[in-house]
């Protein structure tokens, strides 16, 4: 997992390297015997952006598709309903510009998770 971030923006409070990678992440969630997997934390604006790039090795007997509502802002994983908190949380000593945490349901994968 690749995060960065490109942005000429003035947030009201500082956004740090360790912002950027713990805003950001991928999530799966399982549908009967599809898993899906998405991003979250991912923002874009006319001053910049943040994205995720995801590598994955998968076994050749399993099948593989890709869907654009899994990644980027609009993100199916992405908690939509946090956007408010999470950039005016009163007690944060830094800022991000979309919801730091994957929707209800999903569950996040960690980099210590993947082997």
């Amino acid at each position: 997992m690749r995060k960065w971030m490109d942005a000429r923006v003035h947030p009201p409070k500082p956004i740090t390297h360790a912002t950027v990678q713990h805003s950001m992440g991928c999530a799966f969630l399982r549908r009967g015997s599809e898993v899906r997997i998405g991003t979250f934390g991912e923002w874009s604006n006319m001053e910049g952006t943040a994205s995720i790039e995801l590598t994955f090795e998968i076994p050749r007997s399993i099948d593989v598709r890709t869907d654009e509502s899994l990644y980027g802002p609009k993100s199916e994983a992405a908690e939509q309903e946090a956007l408010w908190w999470m950039r005016h949380r009163p007690d944060a000593s830094d800022y991000w510009f979309a919801a730091a945490v994957p929707r209800e349901g999903w569950s996040v994968i960690r980099a210590s998770d993947a082997k």
